[in-house]
């Protein structure tokens, strides 16, 4: 079977319960996703992710997508934090939604 190159990292991290009072007793579940525009740069966008508390053990998984707008539309309300390019450079979108509504940064062909 044939897997499409690119895809979408999905990440998550339970961050620990806080200590102070009224506050939930239990941890908090966050999610991020890391586009891969090419399968063969995964580690780097998975040690980036690493940096910041998201632990293969604690569960990384590439879905495999033809296209980022593919993606997109299956799925707008989420947003890549990061993304590899073709030649594997790891570019970080520090307000983790680059694209307004899932869609804005996106030519035709994505």
């Amino acid at each position: 079977r044939n897997i499409h190159p690119s895809g979408v990292l999905h990440a998550f991290r339970t961050t620990a319960a806080s200590s102070k009072p009224n506050a939930p007793s239990n941890g908090r579940e966050e999610h991020t996703f890391a586009w891969i525009s090419n399968s063969l740069h995964i580690e780097l966008a998975i040690k980036h992710l690493e940096k910041f508390g998201f632990d293969r053990s604690q569960g990384i998984v590439f879905i495999p997508y033809s296209t980022q707008r593919n993606w997109l539309d299956r799925y707008p309300n989420a947003a890549p934090a990061l993304e590899t390019t073709e030649h594997g450079k790891v570019v970080v979108y520090l307000n983790w939604r680059p694209y307004p509504n899932g869609l804005g940064k996106l030519g035709e062909g994505d």
